[in-house]
This record gives C-alpha cells, structure tokens and sequence, in this order.
C-alpha cells in the first residue's frame, strides 16, 4: 500500500498534468482568437474582405452591441431589417456557418446537431 505522503503527490501531479492541459487549451484558443482578429483587420483595412466576411463582420458587430451570441444576432438582425434569414444564410461561406452552428449548440438555443443536416424544406443550414 501506497504512502499516504506519496499518494496525495501522485494526486497533486495529475491535478497539475490536468490543469497545464486545460490551461494549454485556454492559450491555443486565445492565440487563434488573436490570430483571427488580426487576419481580419489586415483584410478590413486592404479592403479584401469577401460579400461572407463582411456580413460576418456586420452580424459581430450587432451581436456586440446586443449582448447576444452570432446565431442569434443572425435571427435578430434579419427579423430587425426585414430580411428572410435564408438569404442571408446564403451569402454566409461554410466555415462562418460552422461558427453559427458551435454558437447555437453551446449558447443551448439548439440542443440537436441533427437540425443542422439539410432538410428537404429548408436551405438554412
């Protein structure tokens, strides 16, 4: 049997191996954060943003200024301006329709992945 000793420093090792891996993850998340604010200003400011960026940058916007998160900016901004939310799906590329998607899922407004496969009925996603 293990000494007691030894056992809360072998628990204190993992705890610590969890938290550095936890606090990693934070970090990445941050960089890439950092990175894409960056990318994205280069673009804003060369002017070099696509019809999809621009709109994305627009519906950050709102959602800022709402306290609300991307999909529901999305649904908002639409009912806001009289605009069919399709529409402006449409012009959104995949990659900023996977953000509406992971915003939806996390934020509990859709609890199902599988609303977000394409239905016969909808193009909405």
């Amino acid at each position: 049997m293990l000494d007691i000793k030894l056992q809360t420093q072998i628990k204190d090792n993992v705890l610590l191996k969890l938290l550095n891996e936890v606090f990693t993850k934070i970090y990445i998340c941050y960089i890439i954060y950092t990175l894409e604010y960056i990318i994205s200003k280069i673009k804003r400011d060369k002017n070099v943003m696509t019809e999809s960026e621009k709109l994305y940058e627009i519906l950050s916007e709102f959602a800022i200024k709402k306290n609300i998160g991307i999909f529901e900016a999305v649904v908002l901004f639409s009912n806001e301006n009289n605009i069919d939310i399709e529409d402006i799906i449409k012009i959104l590329d995949d990659t900023i329709k996977e953000k509406l998607k992971v915003d939806a899922l996390n934020t509990g407004i859709v609890c199902n992945r599988k609303i977000f496969q394409p239905l016969k009925t909808t193009s909405l996603f």
